[in-house]
């Protein structure tokens, strides 16, 4: 029993802790000392044989799980496969590096499992475990990147500091170099980046360094400023030391002027923060110099006086309409020569007194040259000499009103007015001539013609002729009504031609037209012989129709038949009225349409027919009943009777009948009722039933 627990208690695993291994010998012992005594209580040799048996097994049992160490060798495994995925997955790091830290981690987890399996109790191999996983998460830094980054971004940071402190550059300038420097490093700093061994990410350092170092921080728009107003200013100098007619003083008091001008511009150059207030600078200095000009003052301004008499009298010329442009020229000539000769006098002297002796001789000659116009004042004298004769002339007709006389003079003066208008706006002498033959041509064009008369009598002339056609083209006129029409126009026209040609102003001309068209409109002939002829046979027609409608023989197919006969003879009439040229000719067409009218007369055929079937069906039925033996006297009188009411009922009926389609209907009703009326024949037929 001894050696079994001893067995056991040896057979424990390395993986169990000292907590663990206590646990399980004091299992053991109570083991022990539950068998012992068993065994002493044992009374064969089966039941100790069952003590033992049991024991080796409960001790067989005892077998307790390792739990802390396998718990933490796994928490230090996880941890290690963790963090292999995470250096793995670090991009920062390079190949060199990683494979660095995965050996470091790799090493620690093989330290922890040692440490963990030699640990004693839970503490130490917390302890161990603990360590190795401080070991396993420790960071991983990319120290070959990062100190690649810092090196170009301590490049870029100096170049910076070159560029902010160079202050020849415009702020544009320095915005776009830095930006250089910032797009240079962003680009070093994605190679490095990018770089996955230790020599890549070296080569690109160094790459990045030297491109940050070739940036070249040169200022060029302000020294290309200041070179153009120094060039400007160069030209300038140039220009006034080539300068005619300048004094020595005036030379050097123009330099001295352009010296300042160039030091002011280029100090504002220097001012200037960025492009556009450099290039404003520049140009403001460029404009500046410019304006910088060594004038001649005494000699310009005694040729600009000479000039400005000259222009103005030069614009007296021009502005004088009664000039050609020939003249003027000759004279604007004159003038012309007059001031070149005073600009070389007056170069060529040599004091301030000569100048002006030559400059007021000059402007004295200017003046006093005379101004003469003639073509223009000749050819309007021509104008007004033909006119005077038209004149004359217009006055002398006595063909004219009062009115036409002095519309003619109007117009002689609109014309001669026109061409001398013409005249004087024509600007040379070939224009003067042209508008001289043409005003000469309208004014002997204007011819005096009593036009108001003549005018008059063709509206005369032109109404007759309208009034002829409407007499000639009325329809319905008999041959008197035409004839005294036209005599009557005749008389008319007459009398207006005869008193337009004695008034004696376009009023009376005017008065007597107006009288005379209003005669000849107001003659308007009536066709008054047809029309009392027609109207005559529409009466008659009227009074036709209307007897054949109050008719109440005929039924409507037999009235509208009678009215159409009515209605064709009053056509036939009226056409024959109308085609009758005479008086007497319509009065004839007249009394046979009449007549004609008159001979119309309804035919009743279909209800005294009807009539006619009625009384022939009575008399029928009389002599029936007359024949009937069986009827006593009073019964055959009340039979008649009573026929004779169905009688009067047929005719009636048939009587108001309007159509032949209603007659019809009302002769085949009554005469029906008739046929089948059965008188009663019962007081001789009771007496024999009674016997």
């Amino acid at each position: 029993m001894r050696e079994a627990v001893s067995t056991a208690l040896n057979a424990t695993s390395s993986d169990w802790t000292a907590e663990e291994k206590l646990g399980a010998n004091d299992k053991l012992l109570r083991i022990a000392e539950a068998t012992e005594a068993r065994i002493l209580a044992a009374t064969s040799n089966d039941n100790l044989e069952q003590v033992v048996n049991a024991m080796l097994a409960e001790i067989e049992a005892v077998k307790p799980k390792a739990i802390v160490k396998p718990a933490a060798r796994k928490a230090v495994e996880e941890a290690l496969a963790e963090r292999i995925k995470q250096i793995q997955a670090q991009g920062d790091l390079t190949v060199e590096e990683r494979e660095q830290y995965l050996e470091q981690v790799k090493q620690a987890a093989q330290d922890a499992h040692r440490d963990i399996l030699a640990s004693y109790g839970e503490v130490e191999v917390e302890s161990a475990k603990g360590t190795a996983l401080a070991k396993i998460n420790a960071p991983a830094v990319p120290v070959k990147r990062n100190a690649a980054l810092a090196a170009v971004r301590q490049e870029a940071e100096t170049k910076r500091q070159e560029i902010e402190n160079n202050l020849d550059l415009t702020a544009n300038e320095r915005d776009v170099l830095l930006g250089q420097v910032d797009q240079v490093l962003a680009a070093a700093e994605q190679a490095i980046n990018q770089g996955a061994r230790n020599a890549d990410v070296e080569g690109k350092q160094t790459e990045g360094t030297n491109n940050i170092r070739a940036i070249q921080v040169q200022a060029s728009v302000r020294p290309q400023a200041i070179q153009a107003v120094n060039e400007q200013a160069d030209a300038q100098r140039q220009a006034i030391n080539q300068a005619q007619g300048l004094t020595e003083n005036e030379r050097q008091a123009a330099l001295n002027q352009l010296d300042q001008v160039l030091a002011k511009a280029i100090e504002d150059i220097k001012a200037a923060d960025d492009n556009e207030e450099v290039g404003n600078a520049k140009t403001k200095g460029i404009q500046a110099i410019q304006a910088v000009t060594a004038v001649a003052k005494i000699k310009n301004e005694a040729i600009q006086s000479v000039r400005q008499v000259a222009d103005a009298k030069k614009d007296n010329i021009q502005q004088n309409p009664d000039l050609t442009s020939e003249e003027r020229k000759t004279l604007t000539d004159a003038i012309e020569a007059e001031v070149q000769k005073a600009v070389g006098l007056i170069n060529q002297a040599n004091s301030n007194e000569t100048v002006t002796a030559e400059k007021n001789l000059a402007e004295e000659t200017i003046a006093n040259l005379l101004v003469t116009p003639e073509v223009k004042p000749n050819a309007i004298k021509e104008l007004q000499d033909q006119a005077a004769i038209k004149t004359r002339e217009i006055q002398e007709n006595k063909s004219l009103t009062d009115e036409e006389r002095q519309k003619f003079t109007q117009d002689l003066q609109q014309a001669l007015d026109n061409a001398k208008k013409r005249v004087q706006d024509a600007e040379n002498n070939q224009a003067v001539s042209d508008a001289k033959t043409q005003g000469l041509g309208n004014i002997v064009a204007i011819s005096p013609y009593g036009q108001v008369k003549a005018d008059a009598l063709a509206a005369i002339e032109a109404a007759r002729a309208a009034k002829l056609q409407e007499i000639q083209s009325k329809e319905g006129l008999t041959a008197e009504e035409r004839q005294a029409a036209e005599t009557r126009l005749a008389t008319e026209v007459q009398t207006a031609k005869d008193s337009i040609g004695q008034a004696a102003d376009n009023a009376g001309v005017g008065n007597a037209k107006s009288y005379g068209l209003t005669a000849i409109q107001a003659i308007k002939p009536e066709p008054l012989t047809k029309q009392a002829a027609n109207e005559a046979l529409d009466n008659a027609a009227q009074t036709k129709r209307q007897q054949i409608t109050d008719n109440k023989n005929l039924t409507t197919q037999e009235k509208q038949a009678a009215i159409e006969k009515v209605n064709q003879a009053l056509a036939t009439a009226k056409g024959k009225v109308e085609q009758a040229s005479g008086r007497d000719d319509v009065a004839q067409a007249q009394a046979q349409g009449l007549n004609a009218i008159g001979d119309v007369t309804g035919q009743a055929l279909k209800k005294p027919q009807a009539n006619a079937d009625i009384e022939a069906a009575v008399a029928a039925k009389r002599q029936e009943i007359e024949g009937n033996k069986t009827m006593t006297s009073d019964e055959r009188q009340t039979a008649f009777t009573q026929l004779e009411t169905k009688r009067q009922d047929a005719l009636q009926a048939i009587a108001d009948a309007a159509s032949n389609e209603d007659v019809e209907q009302a002769l085949n009703t009554h005469k029906s009722g008739i046929e089948s009326f059965t008188p009663t024949a019962s007081v001789r037929q009771a007496a024999l039933d009674a016997f």
